[in-house]
């Protein structure tokens, strides 16, 4: 059987679908996949540069593209439905696309991965253009796809419903958590990433794209309130994504915005730091169809308070403080935050059984259950 997945996402900077594309084709670079894999992506400008990782294992193929680049291709194909995938790939059993929408396709299956249907739940977090467009995109891919995989069982529960799709063709794998995400215990390690990033005090932590569905505002009106009677400073960790304004201007308006840190993306290799210096990680997120961030900083031993909407409960389980976003107001959210950072025992055994959770999240799993989802696609 010959499989073709599409590498774009990891090209360029590596939030969520990146990641989880990467980790993938590790992962098949780790093992013996029992099949002929071709990883495809197109790199023009030559910001992916581990090809090596790919070239050295004897079961995958480079498939990498660069004289043409990348938006082009994709924009043609979101256009005109042309040329089909195998113009730059050849010919394969299997195409998987890891992030939403798929390319067309001549000959061969299409596998599709759909992390979060925000798109039907949530329009109005999105920009209306980007909507509209990846709307009729995901359509289209989901029509035309054999099967899609979900990382969620709430996913694919908000697939089937909200797009008609059949149950019994999504299949669910969780996400892997990187084994570098742990605590750092190095005093002089954490002083250098505060000192690096320009933080001096102790602090709360969020990480993740800052935008509307992240619900960052509303933990931003909350920190207000507990701020007058805890030392804690409050980092913001992650890039900014559409309609960045509202968080902006809720900083602006803080009275404690001297005290609001916004550290843009960071590099991989300074997350587990960062989360290991917090005192709190705090995830207020509206909608996620898995939930990277709390996973990581429960991998690095720091208390989290989430959010209990769409997947999180089921990701994060017992690991977890939890509110419900929409039920929980800034001062309700404050005297939360305030009695987790007072309630050391409580935090210590929340951080023991967030460990746990956490590390049962292994990207070796991830990509056993994947390749055994191919053989099945090839089935129906």
């Amino acid at each position: 059987m010959k499989v073709c997945i599409e590498g774009q996402p990891f090209v360029s900077k590596r939030t969520g679908i990146g990641r989880y594309t990467y980790c993938l084709v590790r992962e098949y670079v780790r093992r013996d996949p029992g099949m002929e894999i071709s990883v495809f992506y197109f790199n023009a400008r030559r910001n992916f540069r581990e090809q090596d990782m790919i070239k050295k294992s004897p079961g995958l193929r480079n498939r990498e593209i660069r004289w043409i680049p990348g938006f082009l291709a994709y924009k043609m194909w979101n256009t005109f439905s042309f040329p089909p995938v195998e113009f730059f790939t050849g010919t394969h059993d299997l195409y998987h696309f890891t992030n939403f929408t798929a390319a067309p396709v001549k000959r061969g299956k299409i596998l599709l991965t759909v992390c979060d249907a925000t798109i039907k739940r949530f329009p109005g977090t999105m920009e209306k253009t980007n909507r509209l467009r990846l709307e009729r995109l995901m359509e289209r891919s989901l029509h035309e796809s054999s099967a899609v995989i979900a990382i969620s069982e709430f996913t694919k529960k908000e697939i089937a419903s909200l797009f008609q799709y059949p149950e019994e063709r999504i299949f669910v794998t969780h996400l892997g958590i990187e084994d570098n995400f742990q605590k750092i215990r190095e005093s002089r390690l954490l002083e250098d990433i505060k000192r690096k990033y320009g933080i001096q005090d102790s602090f709360i932590l969020y990480a993740g794209t800052l935008e509307p569905r992240k619900n960052i505002s509303h933990l931003i009106r909350a920190y207000n309130i507990c701020a007058k009677e805890i030392p804690h400073h409050l980092v913001l960790v992650g890039r900014k994504g559409w309609s960045f304004e509202e968080i902006e201007k809720a900083i602006a308006l803080s009275p404690f915005r001297e005290r609001i840190h916004q550290l843009g993306y960071l590099p991989d290799q300074d997350l587990p730091a960062i989360y290991s210096c917090a005192d709190l990680f705090v995830f207020p997120s509206l909608y996620e169809g898995f939930g990277f961030p709390p996973l990581e900083a429960m991998r690095c031993e720091t208390p989290v308070l989430s959010s209990d909407r769409a997947s999180l409960k089921e990701v994060l389980k017992d690991g977890a403080f939890y509110f419900n976003p929409h039920q929980t107001d800034e001062k309700a959210l404050a005297v939360m935050i305030k009695d987790i950072l007072s309630d050391k025992d409580e935090c210590a055994e929340k951080v023991r059984e967030g460990l746990q959770i956490a590390r049962s999240y292994t990207w070796d799993k991830t990509a056993e259950k994947t390749l055994e989802i191919y053989k099945k696609v090839m089935k129906i």
